[in-house]
C-alpha cells in the first residue's frame, strides 16, 4: 500500500525473536501496512473472507496444499447429529433470552435441513433415489448437481433471498451472543446469560455453553451458500450437494443421532446421514482474497509441479522461482529409481499387484537390503495406510518383520489418536536414533509425519518412497473433481487425469522433503517403483531431484552405489556451518580457552596446533604462484602498482590475503558456503578450500594434504573464526617463517614489459600505469578480475586466461630456458583451473 513500510522476513524475524512469537509479532506489524502472514496450510476462508487483507501482501507458507486448503475452505459436512444439537441450541435460546426475532429464523433454518435429511433417508428406503455404495458398502453417497441442487436448497428454504435473511438473523444472533458476553464480565462462557422467565438455571447454562458452537457451524455453512448463490452464472456449477449415509458401529453412536437398522446388521450397528457441500473449485476462495490483496506470495519447498496452479486457483503467477537446493546435490544427495528387487521381482505398484505376494515379498526384500546399508534414521513411506497396513501383516507372516527389526527399532505412523499418540511415537523414533540404533519409521504420504515434521541429519539419512501417493481412485469425491476439470477444459483447467497426476506428486515431494534439512545435511531418496523410470514421471518430482535422479540398472548396481555414498559421507561429511555467536554467549571454545586449551579443540591455541599440521608453506608458495600467473597473463607491470610494493612477488602475495577478506564480504553478503567454493573454487586459496572441506588443495610436484582430516578437525570452529586464523598463518609464512617461494614461480622479465590488460578479461586496454588506474586502486581492479561473479563468467574468464598463459609459454620459450618453468606453470595452472567449471 502508498506509504506503507515494508520490511523483509529477516527483519520481520529479528522483531520477535528470541522474546517474542514472531507469527504474532508480524500480525501485530500488519496493522500497520506491512505483510499479512498466513501458516502453514491456513486460508482466509469464507468464514473470514476479507479480514486483514485489503491492501495488503498475503505470505501463504507451505502452500503446497493451497489448492485443497483453498476448495476445503468453501466445502462443509453436516452428520444429521449435528444438526439437530444445532437446531436445538437455537431452540433453547429462544425460550431462554426471549427474543424468538433474534433465534427463531436460525432454529427453522436447521429444523428444515433436518427434515430434508429425514425424506431423503426415506427416499433411499423406498428406492425413490439410487444411491452410490462406497468404501466397501460402509458409505453410500448420492449427489446433485445445477438444477437438481438448487432445487434441493430450495426445498431446504436455503434459496438465494433466503440465506439472505438468514445472514441478518446470524449477525443479530452473534452481536446478541457478545452482549450477553461483556455483560458477564471475566467469567466469559461459563457464566449464565439473562435467561426466559422461569426457565431452569442449569438449561440456561447449557445452552449458553453450545451456543458458541452453533453459531460458529451456522455461520460457515451460510457464508457457503452465500458463495454457491454468488460465484457462477447458474449458482451451481462449481458446487455438489451430497447425502451420505455412512455406516457404524455400536461403539461410533453418539447422542441425538438420526439412525436407521440395516436388516442383517449387528445389533447395535446403525446408519448416520450427513449432508455435504464440496467446493470443486479453489478459485472461488483465492480469487477473490488475491484481488483485494496488494500481493500474494506462495512459498514452499514443495510447490512443484508448478502447472495448473495459476488456472485451479484462478489468478496468474507472473513472477515464478523453482530454485536448487542450497545442498551441493552431487556431493551431499543420493537420489535413484529402483525397479527391480533383489529377487528380480518388477517394483510396479499399480493396483492389481499390490496384492500380489511377489510384489509385497519384492518390497520386503528391498527394504531389508536398503536399510542394512543405511546409517541412523529411515524414513519409509507408503501411498497409504491400507497399503502399510497389508505389507505390514505380510511381513509378519513371513518373519521379514523380525528381521527389520533387528536391524532397526521400527516405528509405525498412528492411523489416529491424535497428537498425544503421534507426539509418543515421535519420541520412540527420535530416542532410538540418538541412542545409536537408528531407526525405521514407517509412515504414508499425505499422512501426519510427512507434512512438516523435521528429520534433519541422523533422523532421516534416507528417505525410501514406495509407490505413487495417488488419491484413490474411486473416491466420489475425487471423480466429481476429475470430471468437473475435464469438463472446464475450455476455461483453461488442467485435465481430470493431470489434476489427478499433480495431486500424487505433491504428496511424493512434500514426503521427499523430510529429508536434506540444512545445507550442511546429506542423505538418500530411493523411489521404490519402476514407473518412476519414466520421463513424464519424473518432470512431476521437485527440480533440486530431477538433477539428480538415476535409474540404476540393477539392485545390485543400486546398492553398491549408494553404500559408496555413505562411505564417503561418512568419512569425508560437510563442513558443518554454525550461526555467528551471540556476543554475549561465551562460544563454544570459551570455557577451554580458560582451561588452558585440550586437544579436542574449540580455542585459539587449539586451532593454531591443527593450522600447525597443514602443509601451510606449501600452499602459501603454490597460492602466489597462482596470482603470478594471473599478473602475466594480465600484462601487470612493477610501474603500474606503484611503489608501495617492491614486487610483483610482493604484490600476489598481498593479493592472496586480500582473498580471504573477500570470502568474509561474499558470506557475510549472505551467499552460502556452496556458492562460495562454485563459483571461486578456482581462486580461493588451497588453505581456505581444504578447510571447507571442498577441494583437493592440490600443489606442485604431485603432493596432497589430507582436507577431509583438516576440515573435520576445524569443525568445532565457525568460518569466521577460521578465515581470518587462516590468513594469519599465511601471513606468518610469507613474513619469513616459512621456505622462500622457488625462483621458477617469479614473473618473467619479459612478460613485465607488457603494459596492457587483455581485452579477453574484460578490462580496459589502457597501458597500466596510466590513467585513472594508477597506483594502489590497480591491485583492487586486478582482484575484482581475478573473482568471477557467476559460475558463466568464470568458465569464459578462465578460458581466456588458459589462452592468454599459453601465448605467454611460447614467448618465454624464444626468450631462453631460464623462463620455461613459470610459463609452463601459468599454463598448467590456468587450463587446470578452467577444467573445474566444466
Amino acid at each position: 500500500p502508498t506509504g506503507a513500510r515494508h520490511q523483509c522476513v529477516g527483519c520481520v524475524a529479528r522483531m520477535g525473536w528470541p522474546h517474542q512469537c514472531v507469527f504474532f509479532t508480524t500480525m501485530s506489524a500488519s496493522q500497520h501496512g506491512l505483510a499479512s502472514p498466513v501458516p502453514g496450510g491456513g486460508c482466509p476462508g469464507p468464514t473470514h473472507p476479507s479480514a486483514g487483507v485489503e491492501g495488503n501482501m498475503l505470505v501463504f507458507d507451505e502452500a503446497h496444499n493451497m489448492e485443497d486448503v483453498a476448495r476445503e475452505a468453501a466445502s462443509m459436512h453436516l452428520p444429521a447429529p449435528e444438526v439437530l444439537e444445532i437446531q436445538t441450541s437455537f431452540a433453547r435460546a429462544v425460550a431462554m433470552n426471549g427474543k424468538p426475532e433474534v433465534y427463531a429464523p436460525l432454529a427453522d433454518a436447521l429444523l428444515r435441513l433436518h427434515e430434508w435429511l429425514v425424506a431423503r433417508e426415506a427416499d433411499v428406503a423406498q428406492g425413490v433415489i439410487r444411491i452410490q455404495k462406497q468404501n466397501r458398502f460402509e458409505k453410500e453417497e448420492v449427489v446433485w448437481q445445477g438444477p437438481q441442487l438448487l432445487a434441493h436448497l430450495k426445498d431446504m428454504a436455503l434459496g438465494a433471498d433466503a440465506v439472505e435473511a438468514l445472514w441478518v438473523a446470524y449477525q443479530a444472533a452473534r452481536a446478541e451472543e457478545e452482549a450477553m458476553q461483556q455483560s458477564r464480565g471475566p467469567q466469559g462462557a461459563s457464566a449464565p446469560g439473562p435467561a426466559a422467565p422461569g426457565a431452569p438455571p442449569v438449561i440456561a447454562e447449557l445452552a449458553v455453553r453450545v451456543g458458541g458452537k452453533a453459531l460458529g457451524q451456522t455461520s460457515r455453512l451460510i457464508q457457503i451458500l452465500k458463495l454457491l448463490h454468488e460465484v457462477s452464472t447458474d449458482g451451481s456449477r462449481d458446487f455438489r450437494l451430497v447425502f451420505s449415509r455412512t455406516f457404524m458401529g455400536a461403539e461410533g453412536r453418539r447422542g441425538g443421532a438420526l439412525r436407521f437398522r440395516r436388516g442383517g446388521d449387528e445389533a447395535g450397528s446403525q446408519w448416520v446421514s450427513a449432508v455435504s457441500l464440496w467446493c470443486l473449485n479453489p478459485e472461488v476462495v483465492f480469487k477473490s482474497l488475491s484481488e483485494l490483496a496488494h500481493s500474494t506470495v506462495l512459498t514452499s519447498g514443495t510447490l512443484a509441479p508448478l502447472e495448473g496452479f495459476a488456472s485451479e486457483l484462478g489468478t496468474p503467477f507472473d513472477v515464478r522461482l523453482e530454485a536448487p537446493h542450497v545442498v551441493d546435490m552431487a556431493r551431499q544427495v543420493w537420489a535413484g529409481v529402483i525397479g527391480m528387487a533383489p529377487c528380480r521381482t518388477q517394483l510396479n505398484g499399480v493396483f492389481r499387484n499390490v496384492s500380489t505376494e511377489a510384489y509385497q515379498d519384492g518390497v520386503g526384500a528391498s527394504v531389508l537390503a536398503l536399510v542394512g546399508i543405511v546409517p541412523d534414521g529411515v524414513l519409509l513411506f507408503f501411498p497409504s495406510y491400507s497399503l502399510l497396513e497389508r505389507l505390514t501383516q505380510r511381513w509378519q507372516t513371513t518373519g521379514l518383520w523380525k528381521r527389520l527389526a533387528s536391524a532397526k527399532p521400527i516405528v509405525t505412523e498412528p492411523r489416529g489418536g491424535g497428537p498425544e499418540a503421534l507426539a509418543e511415537v515421535m519420541k520412540s523414533y527420535y530416542d532410538g536414533v540418538a541412542a545409536g540404533k537408528g531407526g525405521l519409521f514407517m509412515a504414508v504420504c499425505r499422512g501426519k509425519v510427512s507434512e512438516g515434521l523435521d528429520f534433519a541429519d541422523a533422523n532421516a539419512r534416507a528417505v525410501i518412497i514406495v509407490g505413487l501417493p495417488y488419491p484413490a481412485a474411486y473416491d466420489k469425491q475425487v471423480l466429481e473433481k476429475k470430471a468437473y476439470n475435464d469438463a472446464g477444459r475450455a476455461r483453461g483447467l488442467l485435465s481430470g487425469s493431470a489434476w489427478y497426476s499433480q495431486q500424487a506428486f505433491r504428496a511424493l515431494n512434500q514426503a521427499i522433503g523430510r529429508c536434506i534439512r540444512h545445507r550442511a545435511d546429506w542423505g538418500a531418496i530411493v523411489l521404490l517403483d519402476s514407473r518412476f523410470e519414466a520421463p513424464a514421471n519424473q518432470r512431476g518430482l521437485s527440480r533440486w531431484v530431477r538433477g539428480s535422479l538415476t535409474v540404476q540398472p540393477s539392485f545390485d548396481a543400486a546398492l553398491g552405489s549408494l553404500r559408496a555414498f555413505f562411505e564417503r559421507l561418512a568419512s569425508s561429511p560437510p563442513l558443518t556451518l554454525r550461526p555467528k555467536p551471540d556476543p554475549a554467549t561465551p562460544g563454544p571454545g570459551a570455557a577451554k580457552q580458560e582451561a588452558g586449551g585440550c586437544a579436542e579443540g574449540g580455542g585459539a591455541q587449539d586451532m593454531g596446533a591443527v593450522l600447525a599440521r597443514a602443509p601451510l608453506p606449501r600452499w602459501v608458495s603454490a597460492d602466489t604462484a597462482s596470482f603470478l600467473a594471473f599478473l602475466e597473463a594480465s600484462g601487470c607491470t612493477l610501474a603500474a602498482v606503484g611503489a608501495r610494493y617492491a614486487s610483483l612477488e610482493a604484490v600476489a602475495q598481498d593479493a592472496v590475503l586480500d582473498c580471504f577478506a573477500a570470502a568474509s564480504e561474499w558470506l557475510g553478503d549472505g551467499k552460502t558456503l556452496e556458492q562460495l567454493a562454485a563459483v571461486w573454487k578456482p581462486c580461493l586459496p588451497r588453505g581456505l578450500l581444504a578447510a571447507m572441506g571442498a577441494g583437493d588443495a592440490d600443489v606442485a610436484g604431485g603432493q596432497e594434504a589430507d582436507v577431509a582430516a583438516l576440515a573435520r578437525a576445524l569443525q568445532p570452529w565457525t568460518l569466521a573464526e577460521v578465515i581470518p586464523a587462516m590468513r594469519q598463518a599465511y601471513q606468518q609464512v610469507m613474513e619469513g617463517q616459512g621456505p622462500a617461494l622457488p625462483g621458477a614461480m617469479l614473473p618473467s622479465p619479459d612478460l613485465a614489459q607488457q603494459s596492457s590488460v587483455s581485452p579477453a578479461l574484460g578490462q580496459p586496454s589502457t597501458p597500466l600505469g596510466q590513467g585513472p588506474l594508477q597506483g594502489p586502486p590497480v591491485k583492487a581492479s586486478l582482484i575484482s578480475a581475478y573473482f568471477p561473479s557467476s559460475a558463466e563468467q568464470g568458465k569464459r574468464y578462465m578460458r581466456s586466461k588458459a589462452a592468454a598463459q599459453a601465448g605467454a609459454a611460447g614467448q618465454q620459450q624464444k626468450g631462453g630456458p631460464g623462463f620455461q618453468g613459470s610459463a609452463t606453470l601459468a599454463a598448467r595452472s590456468a587450463a587446470a583451473a578452467a577444467s573445474l567449471y566444466e
